[in-house]
């Protein structure tokens, strides 16, 4: 490509960011159009956009015979404002990227949304944005956002969410909760946070930091995401689940009985006082 006159720039590291350093730069002398289809480059772009220089444009027009979305990025930033500009690393990180996974059921519309409706939710993201926050100030911010996507309300914690997501789950249902409708626990949504963290924090310039103290670790010269080092829940409330018999459970009717469980208080008719169930007696001055 230099043998053709073609100006030629290796990235070492993330080929996104140097990508759209480079059409930044190129904007202060003439418009730009970015070829590509990847949204880490929307992202990057709508971020670091400078409004007063020369139109930026981005799209994929690699295939001339299907329709192409043109991006007109500075127009793209006046529309979303300022603020929400500022905060679209951390938001896209947080919500999935090329090198963090995405949480389940959680969308990037969502997590925008999300802005319009809680300046709690925002005001967390700008502390997980901002480079010299402390790393407890970002696993509590980032707690709390991912918190927030989920519903939760303001220091309510993810564990106690998590919790009360799953009795309204179990109350609802009749067949065993999947682990993945749930909010992340703590443990696990630390790792995620730190991920996201590592990611915004080298697409705003800071200084590198080590990846294996930022939720990856190392094998055979390759990274690795930390998932958690905790089961999801104990196994027993994993399995279960209740029935909505109006008999005494005495037969594999019974979702209980037919999954080998027991009857439980969960339980929408028997809550737990039949014959599918240890009946104990409890003593009158412990009740």
């Amino acid at each position: 490509m230099e043998n053709s006159g073609c100006d030629v720039l290796h990235a070492k590291g993330d080929a996104d960011l140097r990508i759209v350093q480079t059409a930044i730069a190129l904007s202060s002398t003439k418009s730009v159009f970015v070829v590509g289809s990847d949204t880490d480059l929307l992202v990057l772009l709508t971020h670091f956009c400078n409004t007063s220089l020369y139109d930026i444009y981005f799209g994929d027009n690699s295939k001339a015979e299907l329709k192409c979305k043109i991006w007109d990025i500075k127009k793209t930033r006046n529309v979303i404002g300022n603020d929400v500009a500022d905060l679209l690393p951390a938001i896209h990180a947080l919500t999935g990227c090329d090198t963090t996974s995405r949480m389940f059921g959680v969308g990037k519309a969502a997590a925008l949304k999300k802005l319009k409706v809680s300046e709690y939710y925002k005001e967390n993201l700008r502390i997980f944005s901002c480079l010299a926050s402390s790393k407890e100030q970002l696993l509590n911010a980032g707690s709390e956002i991912v918190s927030c996507l989920y519903g939760g309300h303001p220091n309510e914690g993810l564990d106690f969410l998590r919790y009360r997501k799953f009795g309204t789950k179990l109350a609802a249902g009749s067949i065993a909760i999947q682990c993945q409708n749930l909010p992340p626990t703590s443990h696990a949504a630390s790792f995620h946070i730190l991920r996201a963290f590592h990611q915004t924090h080298y697409w705003l310039g800071g200084t590198e930091l080590p990846a294996t103290d930022w939720g990856w670790y190392l094998s055979s010269g390759n990274l690795y995401p930390i998932k958690t080092s905790k089961a999801p829940a104990p196994s027993s409330l994993i399995k279960m689940i209740r029935c909505q018999c109006k008999s005494s459970c005495d037969n594999h009717r019974c979702t209980c009985r037919k999954n080998g469980l027991e009857c439980s208080i969960s339980c929408s008719e028997c809550h737990g006082s039949c014959s599918n169930s240890l009946n104990i007696d409890i003593p009158e001055d412990e009740i």
